[in-house]
């Protein structure tokens, strides 16, 4: 079955991410993949991108 235009966009968007931000070591970038109001599923987790992003660096 096709997929619609929204489906292959969605598809595509965590390649994406993962290849601008994670392997590219972006901060920069994070803020177009990632709310700012992204809530982890650990509780002991920080809520927001500050995992992701600590002082200027990409955290994995």
């Amino acid at each position: 079955m096709p997929r619609s235009e929204e489906e292959q966009k969605n598809l595509d968007l965590a390649p994406a991410m993962y290849r601008d931000v994670l392997i590219a070591m972006n901060p920069d970038a994070v803020g177009r993949y990632i709310s700012p109001a992204y809530v982890p599923h650990a509780s002991l987790v920080p809520y927001g991108v500050d995992l992701i992003v600590d002082n200027g660096s990409v955290e994995l």
